[in-house]
């Protein structure tokens, strides 16, 4: 009789337990085109809240203090997946909600009390280094993925080299610093006191591992759009 109970226990715990996830981060390699038998947005921003709200106990309510964002990439593990990034604007549970295409299965699930970027960040520069010498497509696809980018943009050749930026920021600088050094970033900007919408070369510039100037070179023309003293001299 006691070897019947055991027996029906187990197979109650194993019908009604709540299936583990994948703890393992899977990183995000270049967006993905959306299929029509895959998820569409709205239905992947649906099942990742969802997901959310019953992992963390989480009234619907409550939700409508997050941003969040959805976009789908193919993964370092060739599988294609929707990352959805559900932010608290205060202080609260942020969560990152990974789900395949077809909408199947969670592939990834993460949740903190502090900001998800920062275990994005940690996640990225564990395996891909500092922040500074990520190449410009991973800059592209994390800020496009989880910062203010609302669309992945990366040069082609239209917009001046990367290199070519990297000179022309330093020359604007180089009475200031000794050896300078510099990391870039691609972006769409808006100077609204210029009257200027372009695409721009954000040069970071370095002296002694210390950031000292950010400079804006517009990635048409190659004239210096914007300067910013971050330290130092200037």
């Amino acid at each position: 009789m006691k070897q019947c109970l055991v027996f029906c226990l187990l197979i109650a715990i194993l019908c009604f337990a709540v299936p583990a996830f994948a703890t393992t981060y899977r990183f995000p390699v270049e967006p993905a085109p959306v299929l029509e038998d895959e998820l569409t947005m709205e239905a992947a921003l649906s099942l990742a809240q969802n997901e959310m709200m019953q992992r963390e106990g989480m009234p619907e309510i409550q939700l409508a203090n997050y941003k969040i964002k959805a976009n789908c990439v193919w993964l370092d593990n060739g599988e294609k997946a929707w990352v959805v990034m559900l932010d608290e604007l205060g202080y609260g549970t942020d969560a990152l909600v990974t789900l395949s295409a077809a909408g199947d299965h969670v592939i990834h699930y993460h949740a903190t009390n502090t900001e998800i970027t920062m275990y994005l960040v940690e996640q990225w520069t564990a395996v891909k280094g500092k922040m500074n010498t990520w190449s410009v497509k991973d800059k592209a696809l994390f800020n496009w993925l989880f910062g203010n980018d609302e669309q992945y943009v990366v040069p082609d050749e239209r917009y001046i080299a990367q290199e070519d930026a990297e000179e022309i920021a330093m020359a604007a600088v180089s009475q200031l610093f000794a050896s300078p050094t510099a990391s870039s970033t691609f972006l769409y900007m808006t100077y609204p006191d210029k009257q200027l919408e372009c695409y721009v070369w954000s040069v970071t510039i370095y002296e002694n591992g210390q950031e000292v100037y950010l400079v804006h070179v517009n990635a048409e023309t190659g004239a210096v759009v914007e300067t910013y003293q971050l330290y130092g001299n200037g």
